[in-house]
């Protein structure tokens, strides 16, 4: 195996949206999801087109580099 010949592959938007509904069914207004998790450019337009507020930054200084999505 060679490193070309892998392939990122990005979290699908359909996963996106059930981790939100999930913390939002908990109460919660913001989720992460950590830098070693590839998100493409189409999903985070995407979410931002849907009204969400999407960034990257620190969850809790241990959790660093992550994208953090609000609603």
């Amino acid at each position: 195996m060679k490193a070309k010949d892998l392939k990122k592959k990005s979290i699908s938007i359909e996963d996106v949206y059930k981790r939100i509904q999930q913390a939002n069914d908990n109460g919660d207004f913001k989720i992460f999801i950590p830098h070693f998790h590839n998100v493409s450019k189409e999903v985070t337009i995407q979410l931002f087109d849907d009204g969400f507020k999407t960034y990257k930054g620190q969850w809790d200084g241990v959790i660093t580099e992550c994208l953090i999505i609000e609603w």
